[in-house]
This record gives structure tokens, sequence and C-alpha cells, in this order.
């Protein structure tokens, strides 16, 4: 069953993953990998705090633990270790607010 959150993030929700480079997922340094949120912590100052389960450059699946999950538009920390949402998917976007907006993931924030 989808939860829905005060920030009309989901568990269920798929995301972009961009790893660290010394992550050891198999991927080129900086590729976004698709994820799938597992679990939502709560927000901080940078963002929610999300689990993920994160699918490689292989098909393979690998888990990851207090991600933070940025606006779309936003700088995110260093070089990777963080998610956003896919371009497009509405609701999260930098300057507006997290879970802002109609429709799509916002739309369990505006209600």
């Amino acid at each position: 069953m989808v939860t829905p959150t005060n920030t009309g993030i989901k568990v269920g929700a798929q995301v972009t993953f961009i790893p660290l480079r010394e992550d050891a997922i198999p991927a080129s340094p900086g590729e976004p990998l698709t994820a799938t949120v597992a679990k939502i912590h709560g927000r901080t100052s940078v963002g929610l705090l999300v689990n993920l389960a994160v699918c490689d450059a292989n098909g393979n699946w690998h888990s990851r633990t207090g991600v933070p999950l940025l606006p779309i538009g936003a700088v995110g920390p260093g070089v990777g270790g963080y998610c956003t949402l896919p371009v497009g998917a509405g609701g999260m976007t930098a300057g507006i607010g997290m879970g802002a907006g109609t429709g799509g993931l916002g739309e369990a924030a505006a209600a």
C-alpha cells in the first residue's frame, strides 16, 4: 500500500538517485540511477531523508539509507549521495516548496 506524507511524497515513489563517486553501485561516476522510496524518515535541514531500493546499471538492486531527497532543480551536496524526483514529476520544485503544486505527487500536500 502506498502511504502519503504531508509533503506529497509516497513510499513507492520513483526517484532519481545520484550515487557518491566512491559508492560500490555499478554505474559511471555521476550517472543517475532509478530508485524506489522504501521509507520516509522526515524533514531535515537538507530536505527529506529516505531509504531507497536502487537499481544499478546492470539491473541489480541495492539498498541505501538516510538519503537526502532534494527538490527538483536544487543543487545536490558534493558529488552525489542524494536523490530527487525525476524532471516533470511535479510536486517538489526548488523555490516553491516540497509538495507544493497540484496533481501528481504534490496532490496530497495541496489537500
